[in-house]
């Protein structure tokens, strides 16, 4: 079953409190029940995780970031689910979205592209 036009989070490294506390909040607003990427998942394209695709897992080594991607959250819809996870979370993760190109990436490449990116903005917001 494909998530690709759904409203959907994707975690990665949440602890199952937190994916339940996500759930039960998402839920209400429409979204499906969050999508947990697994280190095997390191080489699927964010698209192959939306639909479910099986491949060959693989053992790779990724960074121990919690993350979560939002798919079909647009405009104010995403600013307020940013917000809500922000008040609904202690823990910090790396929030982003689904985006043309990124559908596209492999989970570890965006991944990597992300911490460089908070890693960036850390960097530069000091100056």
């Amino acid at each position: 079953m494909s998530l690709v036009k759904d409203k959907v989070l994707l975690t990665f490294s949440l602890t199952k409190d937190e994916i339940e506390v996500l759930n039960e909040h998402f839920n209400k607003e429409g979204a499906k029940s969050c999508v947990i990427i697994e280190n095997s998942m390191a080489n699927y394209t964010l698209k192959e995780i939306l639909e479910g695709k099986e491949k060959e897992h693989t053992k790779e080594e990724l960074p121990v970031e919690k993350a979560i991607i939002f798919n079909n959250f647009e405009g104010e819809k995403l600013h307020k689910a940013v917000t809500e996870v922000r008040a609904l979370l202690q823990s910090r993760p790396i929030l982003a979205t689904i985006t043309p190109i990124s559908i596209n990436m492999k989970f570890k490449d965006v991944l990597e592209h992300l911490v460089e990116e908070r890693e960036f903005h850390k960097k530069n917001s000091k100056k």
